[in-house]
């Protein structure tokens, strides 16, 4: 019967009579009898063909188990995690009979894996250019039934150490070398199998990718230029060739170049040749800087103005000498903040944290242009994180409600509150919790967090604004946890999470079938108080509504949010999956105590009430 379950599962079914000691490993040909009228296939999957049926009592030989389609049968309602199992049991027949519609006697597999050969195994190919430094990929092609994939490359024949992903960049040692890779597929229930790609073309020599050569110092007589090459890849080795007017500078084949008088009034540029072992020799050319006199005067600007986005900054440019024709640019941590050309700036958002600074660039013919950037200006940085707060509680007449800032940073903020009823701050109501009463209904209510911290650019956040009720009827504490119009099937209820494995944890659970991949919603809203891996590897989130209660979102494949997040009601947390100890994807809700995360009551949900029947259809007005 059924696939493996937890110690504390497997004590609950003993107590029912319904899990007895497995045989001995020594025991011969083990046998089950077949609980309910169930398929044939011809492999573990419901997709494969069917080659007849098994009939109910019918007693089957076991010839070994496999992994394949998670599936729901006959002993579900005893099964965690939705009751779905992805065991099945090949027979004596050569059938294979789904382990969740026969009893076993067994919590575990009774039979060892089976080690079925792969109905389809290629050999992989190797894709990319055959040369050092370029990236080769396997391709293991397509394998039925899929497998999972471990590689191993081959130089010459002969294993690369270390070279076992996907992709490998062979180095220069491998030039002249032919490069194949292994390919080894597994899968539960099949043998191993290892597969060789044909080999590729003796490595050829790679291609150097050139850095963008530059030239630093003034260029004017008697002083010295210096050529920088650039970031290449790989490194290499650099050789320099000076050019005056685009011709080779006899003997000018240094990094440095001392300007002669001979260069005055023409353009200067270096042509840079890289070489690197196994790779072909590549050159570049720096841009040209212009050869003249020296400007008498050429002052460093100066910048003042405040530190707070939205302060304007004015650049000081001071007397050139002679006059030249100046242009202006503004540089954000260095790089030029686009249209910020003259000789103002206001802050931006973009700004705050960084490092603000000024260039001017002096040009007049027959003179070396000349560039001159004033000391930086450090902006003060936005606080973050700063989340948009949230409401939580019933939102009527009668009752208090309370503001979830969430976690503001870095360290230490002082955060202050403000309600708003139509936008409109309420006097005197400064505090995270307000009390409604008939004076707010029909109004639209909101809050507005305010964030301060030494050093900090202050912050306000403003909540959505939600229209106050006149009393509470009709309200539930819940809305179902998924996208408004969606609509999935219950597999589990509280009646049957209550007799099964860990009630105290689970008896006011409900899983829905939603498949993998479905969008998940808060049910109401709250703070994040945890989102992340859990208990035997299951990913989840656990939203804080407030007097020790909270919601747990189980079994998710992705999470969108992160703890100490202000959380809204149908907010996206993340996607359902089959994370931890779930036989298939669905979407594991449950309300539960904070403090010991035991279940606390059966959700009482706009939707459904309180009332969850296995098999009933819910749909969500979530959103």
């Amino acid at each position: 019967m059924k696939t493996s379950l937890a110690a504390a599962s497997a004590v609950a079914l003993l107590s029912a009579g319904l899990l007895v000691v497995a045989p001995s490993a020594n025991a011969a040909a083990p046998t089950a009898k077949v609980a309910v009228t169930t398929q044939r296939m011809a492999k573990p999957t419901l997709n494969s063909t069917q080659l007849g049926w098994y009939n109910a009592g019918q007693t089957l030989t076991l010839s070994c188990y496999s992994r394949g389609q998670a599936v729901t049968g006959y002993y579900s309602p005893w099964l965690p995690n939705g009751g779905f199992d992805d065991y099945w049991y090949k027979t004596s027949d050569g059938g294979f009979v789904a382990d969740v519609d026969i009893n076993t006697n067994s919590n575990s597999p009774i039979t060892p894996a089976c080690n079925d050969p792969f109905t389809t195994a290629p050999n992989p190919s190797v894709t990319g250019t055959a040369a050092i430094g370029q990236v080769l990929r396997a391709n293991p092609g397509t394998w039925d039934p899929a497998a999972t994939f471990s590689y191993q490359w081959l130089l010459a024949g002969a294993p690369v150490t270390g070279a076992t992903a996907a992709t490998w960049t062979p180095p220069a040692t491998a030039l002249g070398k032919a490069v194949s890779v292994r390919v080894t597929g597994t899968r539960p229930g099949f043998a191993a199998t290892t597969r060789t790609s044909a080999a590729t073309a003796a490595l050829g020599k790679g291609t150097l990718v050139p850095g963008v050569p530059s030239i630093a110092g003034t260029p004017i007589p008697g002083q010295t230029l210096t050529a920088s090459p650039g970031a290449w890849s790989p490194a290499a080795s650099y050789t320099y060739q000076w050019r005056r007017n685009g011709a080779p500078i006899t003997g000018a084949t240094a990094a440095g170049y001392l300007v002669a008088a001979a260069d005055l009034n023409t353009d200067l540029t270096v042509l840079v040749t890289g070489t690197a072992t196994a790779y072909n020799p590549a050159s570049a050319v720096s841009a040209a800087v212009r050869v003249g006199k020296q400007f008498t005067a050429a002052p460093t600007p100066a910048i003042s103005g405040g530190l707070d986005v939205g302060a304007r900054l004015t650049a000081t440019v001071g007397a050139w000498a002679p006059a030249p024709q100046l242009a202006f640019q503004w540089l954000r941590n260095g790089a030029p903040i686009a249209g910020a050309t003259g000789t103002a700036y206001v802050l931006t958002t973009a700004d705050a944290g960084t490092s603000i600074t000024f260039r001017v660039t002096g040009s007049l013919a027959g003179y070396a242009t000349a560039v001159r950037t004033s000391t930086g200006l450090t902006t003060r940085a936005l606080l973050s994180p700063s989340p948009v707060p949230v409401i939580r509680g019933y939102i009527a007449a009668g009752q208090t409600v309370t503001a979830i800032a969430g976690t503001w940073g870095p360290g230490a903020v002082t955060l202050s509150y403000q309600w708003l009823r139509n936008g409109v701050p309420i006097a005197g109501a400064t505090g995270p919790t307000l009390a409604l009463s008939s004076a707010h209904t029909g109004a639209q209510l909101s809050v507005r967090v305010g964030g301060t911290a030494a050093g900090f650019i202050p912050v306000t956040r403003t909540s959505a604004a939600t229209v106050v009720a006149a009393n509470t009827v009709g309200m539930h504490p819940y809305k179902l946890p998924f996208p408004f119009g969606k609509s999935y099937t219950i597999l589990q209820g509280p009646a049957e999470h209550a007799r099964g494995p860990l009630p105290e944890y689970n008896k006011t659970a409900v899983d829905f079938g939603t498949g993998y991949g479905a969008p998940i919603d808060a049910a109401a809203s709250g703070l994040a108080v945890f989102a992340g891996v859990g208990y035997g590897g299951n990913l989840q989130v656990r939203i804080d509504h407030g007097d020790n209660r909270c919601t747990d979102y189980s079994h998710l494949s992705s999470t969108t949010v992160t703890a100490g997040t202000p959380i809204a009601q149908g907010q996206l947390l993340g996607y359902s999956g089959q994370s931890g100890m779930a036989s298939g994807p669905h979407l594991h809700w449950n309300v539960v105590y904070c403090d010991s995360q035991l279940s606390r009551a059966v959700p009482d949900s706009l939707e459904m009430g309180t009332t969850y029947r296995v098999g009933a259809v819910a749909t969500s007005r979530n959103g």
